[in-house]
């Protein structure tokens, strides 16, 4: 995707996600974000990376855009991240004003997940 978005003439910046959508790993890609002074922040993943991404985009007033790479939760759609310590203890809910701007899905990933995780996406919607 990157690659897609530089032959097109967009200026990018590839941050690896550190697995925990921790106050720490916010801040520390939040960060980078200022000093790259990004305006849209694409996020590729699960819910603790689509979480981070939602809370980054928040901090830095850019555009948000989710990739879900599985349907087994409401991140890809929700205002709102579940942060927890950098243990993977959890810590908070953070909310935020908006829902993400775009949100891209690619059917043959998720329909090539494993069941259980359109299953458990089903009742994460139904519970929130």
């Amino acid at each position: 995707m990157v690659e897609s978005l530089e032959q097109e003439g967009v200026s990018t910046t590839k941050i690896v996600f550190n697995g925990e959508s921790s106050l720490q790993e916010i801040n520390r890609i939040t960060e980078i974000g200022k000093m790259e002074q990004i305006d849209v922040v694409i996020g590729v993943g699960g819910g603790k990376t689509i979480d981070t991404i939602k809370a980054i985009g928040d901090d830095l007033k850019a555009s948000r855009v989710i990739i879900p790479t599985v349907a087994s939760s409401d991140a890809p759609t929700s205002a709102l991240s579940v942060i927890y310590s950098s243990d993977g203890i959890f810590e908070a809910y953070k909310f935020y004003s908006k829902n993400p701007d775009l949100i891209l899905v690619e059917i043959q990933i998720i329909a090539g997940a494993p069941p259980r995780f359109l299953a458990s996406g089903i009742a994460d919607a139904l519970a929130t």
